[in-house]
């Protein structure tokens, strides 16, 4: 198995058990490497360390279910473990920008971090990294492109993104996401 597919191996580990208590000899075996080689591998791949990659992770869910469901907020924060509701609520107000309450009350506030895929790391997608004014991000596949524009957005995906409209049946169900535009709020 190469390095690559190895560490795949082992993000996807992290993501079926982001909810339980993980250690990173356990995460590293997924990846069968020593945990201190296998910490510096994915700092270099993913730009982060693999105890920020699963806080992130976990604050980017924990994010969506507390927009998304009437779960208790104290409940969300055990479950993606945090020991008490103050350290979840400095947590999550330090990686979202909003707290907890202002998050569920005012919907899209949130911020998220997606799996990281390795292959599409080395692979050449890239993504901009800073968007220093307040715009919309537009993310089609893995590239990310931000505009202020949101007619000249439109018009992208109708010039660009048209041929989507050809494609028959994207899944069993017949549907599929042709792209998605969130404002992007500076920081």
């Amino acid at each position: 198995m190469d390095t690559v597919n190895c560490v795949q191996r082992a993000i996807d580990f992290i993501e079926d058990n982001v909810c339980e208590e993980l250690k990173s000899e356990t995460i590293s075996s997924q990846a069968f490497m020593s945990s201190f080689h296998f910490q510096r591998l994915f700092s270099v791949i993913c730009g982060m360390t693999l105890g920020e990659y699963i806080r992130n992770r976990r604050l980017s869910l924990a994010g969506i279910e507390v927009e998304t469901t009437d779960a208790k907020i104290i409940d969300i924060a055990f479950k993606y473990g945090y020991e008490s509701p103050e350290s979840f609520s400095r947590a999550f107000t330090r990686f979202h920008g909003v707290s907890p309450m202002t998050a569920r009350s005012q919907n899209g506030h949130t911020c998220s971090l997606a799996k990281i895929s390795v292959q599409s790391i080395l692979g050449g997608n890239s993504t901009m990294q800073t968007f220093t004014e307040r715009g919309y991000a537009v993310k089609e596949n893995g590239p990310v492109y931000y505009t202020k524009n949101m007619d000249q957005t439109a018009k992208w995906f109708e010039d660009v993104l048209g041929w989507y409209a050809g494609i028959d049946q994207r899944n069993d169900r017949g549907d599929g996401t042709y792209g998605c535009v969130l404002p992007f709020l500076e920081k």
